[in-house]
């Protein structure tokens, strides 16, 4: 009963992150884009984007640590996972100091890097200046913040994102509004903000760790790190290999066309974000206890855990998703403004594979838990490097023609389904011997078929109903979800699925 209790918990704090979430989602990207322009907000997904790079070795050391440490904790063996804490501290320290001459060079030749308008390269040099150093205060936060995920206290990390997600907006439009409305001032507030957010994480982990956990010096412990670092190597490759499928596309878009196309494409690639973050309600609710169930060996709970949830959270991605390329033209035109409604064909690319990348994630859960990582791992890269050329190769082939960039899109979002839901389903089935691989496949066409039945609704809503103003257009995908959702639960679960999700739905509203 605990359990559950907990579980509701992290379930209504995802709740009240989601709406948080989707106020920033609406309003945010929307504020910055009238406030500096589409050119100038161009340079902004660049600079988190170099955030991405540098944390492929960083957050990498962090997830490692996730494993060995919930583990530990799992298991009472306070001592052991202090070392790694401890020992994870300090290489993070080492690799902040490692980057800075690497960042100095790299914050001088940026108009070299990228391009970038003349009148935009001193902001943006202040902009990356600030967004790295927030960045490596993140990773710190990280890692204290690794204590709440091993105990499954989702609702405290999710108050983490609710202040954070408040800090960026409040202090954005404090400073836009009665200083001067310049690109350097979101980096600024990006630092402010992680450092507010490190102190609260910090006062977060010691309410939770009781004096158990102790992170020193004398704990740094090279068994433990190499342990660490060990599994950390095959994460960094994976992590290369997701940059160059889920991000790369903006860098490239920036080299061969210019800020303005790259800002298009990254304001419609966050509205993904934002996305995800509703789809987080659900899926996040799995990973700990995966995790969990893992460390106390109850290996029958882990594969039903995963195949079961796998499927819901792809089934609610789709329906999501479905929605929203449905009426991803007056969402386009309310949201960032009628003449962006014509780069609609990118924004249902960015989005369509979210529901397989979605799906994906709880098999991850479970192979990085075993830490089963080097299959995937090199596969990752070798997936993410062939778009890349293929994506060069589409560029040099435009002649500056954003027909290509479509075409390019076209053949990144393949790549990102291969290499999440075939990849990783693969990965779980090999390391699980999983007999009923069909079950997989056959719920692979199931996501298929949700987010194509609420595409169609979507679609046929709007052929009767116009959708032309904010209040219509939520009216509109709460009215499609719910259709689909009901046509989705009597058409394509099976019904020991439907009497599953019935006792979920109850045990969240009944427990105590």
């Amino acid at each position: 009963m605990a359990l559950n209790n907990q579980v509701n918990k992290n379930f209504i704090s995802n709740v009240v992150n989601l709406l948080v979430g989707i106020f920033v989602g609406l309003f945010y990207t929307p504020y910055l884009i009238r406030c500096i322009g589409i050119a100038a907000y161009g340079v902004v997904p660049l600079a988190f984007i170099v955030n991405q790079y540098i944390s492929v070795v960083t957050s990498s050391l962090t997830g490692s640590l996730t494993r060995f440490y919930s583990v530990s904790l799992q298991q009472g063996k306070y001592e052991e996972a202090s070392k790694y804490l401890s020992s994870s501290f300090l290489i993070i320290t080492f690799i902040g100091v490692l980057m800075l001459p690497f960042s100095v060079w790299f914050i001088t030749h940026i108009d070299y890097v990228f391009n970038i308008p003349v009148n935009l390269v001193s902001s943006a040099k202040w902009l990356f200046s600030f967004t790295i150093i927030g960045f490596i205060m993140s990773l710190y936060s990280s890692l204290l913040n690794i204590t709440l995920y091993a105990l499954n206290r989702i609702d405290l990390m999710n108050i983490v994102k609710i202040v954070r997600s408040a800090m960026k907006v409040v202090l954005t439009i404090g400073f836009f509004e009665l200083i001067n409305k310049d690109v350097s001032f979101i980096g600024l507030v990006l630092f402010l903000t992680e450092l507010a957010i490190l102190f609260m994480s910090y006062l977060m982990y010691r309410r939770t760790v009781h004096n158990n956990i102790v992170v020193s010096a004398k704990h740094f412990n090279k068994p433990a790190l190499y342990a660490v670092l060990s599994m950390t190597i095959f994460v960094i490759v994976q992590q290369i290999g997701d940059t160059g499928l889920y991000r790369i596309d903006n860098i490239v878009v920036n080299k061969f066309w210019s800020v303005r196309e790259s800002g298009i494409l990254g304001a419609v690639s966050d509205f993904g974000n934002y996305v995800m973050t509703a789809i987080g309600v659900i899926s996040s609710l799995f990973g700990p206890l995966i995790l969990i169930a893992y460390s106390k060996g109850e290996h029958n709970t882990v594969k039903k855990l995963a195949v079961d949830s796998s499927l819901y959270v792809g089934l609610l991605a789709a329906l999501l998703i479905g929605a929203i390329i449905g009426f991803c033209k007056p969402i386009l035109a309310l949201w960032i403004g009628p003449g962006y409604v014509a780069y609609f064909p990118w924004m249902i690319l960015k989005l369509y594979v979210i529901p397989f990348y979605a799906a994906a994630g709880v098999f991850a859960s479970v192979y990085r838990a075993w830490n089963y990582l080097k299959v995937p791992a090199f596969l990752t890269l070798a997936i993410g490097a062939v778009n890349l050329l293929v994506s060069i190769l589409f560029c040099k082939l435009s002649n500056g023609n954003e027909t290509y960039i479509f075409y390019m899109l076209i053949i990144s979002s393949i790549f990102v389904i291969l290499q999440s839901y075939v990849l990783c389903s693969f990965c779980f089935s090999k390391l699980y011997n999983f007999s009923e691989k069909g079950a997989l496949v056959i719920n692979f066409f199931k996501i298929i078929a949700v987010l194509l039945l609420t595409v169609l609704t979507a679609l046929a809503y709007e052929e009767f109903i116009p959708v032309n103003k904010l209040f219509q257009l939520c009216i509109a995908i709460a009215l499609v979800v719910i259709v689909a959702l009901v046509l989705s639960f009597i058409l394509i679960l099976k019904k020991e699925q439907k009497e599953e999700l019935l006792d979920y739905g109850k045990s969240l509203f009944s427990s105590k």
